[in-house]
């Protein structure tokens, strides 16, 4: 099992939230992160915008 993770609102004081998404596999996982696109108040960010958003996959963490 693998998650699609978004935080954003990144800034000097911290993070303003994430979202997390299971995903069955890891081609799942970063297909999904490919295809994804961030709307903040009004604009998608991508690319140079990357200081207020960061997405990545992992694997999920399995409870002890």
């Amino acid at each position: 099992m693998w998650e699609l993770v978004i935080v954003y609102g990144i800034t000097w004081a911290g993070a303003g939230g994430y979202y997390h998404s299971e995903m069955p596999d890891k081609e799942t996982c970063f297909y999904a992160l490919e295809q994804t696109k961030i709307n903040i108040n009004g604009k998608y960010v991508a690319g140079e915008d990357t200081d207020v958003v960061i997405a990545f996959c992992r694997p999920k963490e399995v409870a002890k």
